[in-house]
């Protein structure tokens, strides 16, 4: 194998960067899907609703994203990957920042709609985004790579939730999540905007 071309399989620094963002994107996604499983108790007490009530925001996240993904991701085919994906963002900054302002149990229900509605979309562009920054040889990589950021969520997401809700409480750990989700927004912005495709041009093209 020529230097060349190892050097072209090869996923450099500005390039892990830029798969990082987007493993950090699904990874504050998935934490705040799974954000209420641990606060359960502390969100009921507060907000004077069951512990049962509670729970259902957890499911009822899981049944809204099934059903409106086809619709939202058709959506937001019409415009750019990049846009979509920096909008599904912005849309979940705004869910965490209702749960954190929550005074009812309905605003609680309105942020994860809020968050669900755009599940599908993140999902289903994350991998295309990711496979757009690597050679051929390391899309597999990548993908793994950037979905390795909603396993990362899943063991640490829900216990460091949490861990940081029962010191400062579920409201502020809410915004904790919002100003962490705003400069992933900001990486992203970053990653999308100034990536470059690092494999060679086909034949034909100029």
């Amino acid at each position: 194998m020529s230097g060349t071309a190892v050097a072209r399989e090869r996923i450099d620094a500005p390039t892990a960067a830029r798969l990082a963002v987007l493993a950090s994107a699904t990874f504050v996604y998935v934490t705040f899907e799974v954000f209420p499983v641990g606060l359960i108790q502390d969100i009921a007490r507060d907000l004077d609703v069951s512990a049962g009530r509670v729970g259902l925001l957890i499911s009822g996240y899981a049944v809204v994203a099934a059903v409106v993904t086809v619709p939202t991701v058709a959506l937001a085919s019409r415009v750019s990957r990049g846009t979509a994906l920096v909008v599904s963002l912005l849309v979940l900054v705004v869910a965490e920042l209702l749960a954190a302002a929550a005074t009812s149990f309905s605003m609680m229900v309105v942020s994860r709609v809020a968050a669900a509605l755009t599940h599908g979309v993140l999902w289903s562009l994350i991998a295309p985004a990711a496979a757009t920054l690597v050679p051929r040889e390391r899309v597999g990589s990548a993908t793994a790579a950037v979905f390795g950021g909603s396993t990362l969520a899943a063991i640490l997401g829900s216990p460091g939730t949490t861990f940081i809700g029962e010191l400062i409480g579920w409201r502020a750990t809410a915004l904790v999540l919002a100003a962490a989700t705003v400069a992933v927004t900001l990486g992203l912005v970053w990653a999308l905007g100034l990536r470059r495709d690092p494999r060679p041009p086909v034949a034909g093209e100029p």
